[in-house]
């Protein structure tokens, strides 16, 4: 699935249904300069985990953190000014993925790299951290851990059976 020796520091977590299913640390670590986010607290610079984040993204699709209309126009992609569709609504970007919905959200910063990938008509969460700022934590990475996840859902006694 992964060159875990070829990956800088990734730390990736899954959620299935709510939970978190599947969490994992590896690769290489590579020390950041020194930086306090705390500028970016507002929208961004919280610390995490990639389980934390999984489990925030499981959150948002279910009632509690957002109510049904506020959770509708989080993730309703908004036309341009003159009608012109776009792929960003107002938390995520909103793309097909082989025929699936997929809402994603990068971050990233000195030091770090992140994407919140989120499956909501699957009820399929990832989280990849990266402490590298060009870290592996989209495209192909995020593809393999996908595809795997829904292979094994696809299976009669379903992911971790």
């Amino acid at each position: 699935m992964i060159d875990r020796g070829e990956a800088p520091g990734c730390s990736v977590a899954v959620a299935v249904g709510g939970q978190v299913v599947w969490s994992e640390g590896f690769g290489w670590a590579e020390n950041a300069p020194t930086y306090d986010p705390s500028h970016k607290l507002p929208g961004a610079g919280f610390l995490a985990t990639a389980e934390d984040l999984a489990r925030f993204g499981a959150a948002l699709l279910r009632p509690g953190m957002l109510s049904e209309p506020g959770r509708a126009e989080l993730f309703r992609p908004v036309p341009l000014a003159d009608g012109t569709a776009t792929e960003f609504a107002l938390g995520f970007r909103v793309k097909d993925d082989d025929g699936r919905r997929l809402l994603h959200q990068p971050g990233g910063g000195i030091g770090i790299s992140a994407w919140l990938f989120v499956y909501p008509d699957d009820d399929v969460v990832v989280a990849l951290l990266s402490n590298v700022p060009t870290g592996p934590v989209g495209g192909a990475t995020r593809k393999a851990i996908t595809d795997a996840f829904f292979a094994a859902m696809s299976e009669p006694e379903g992911p971790g059976q």
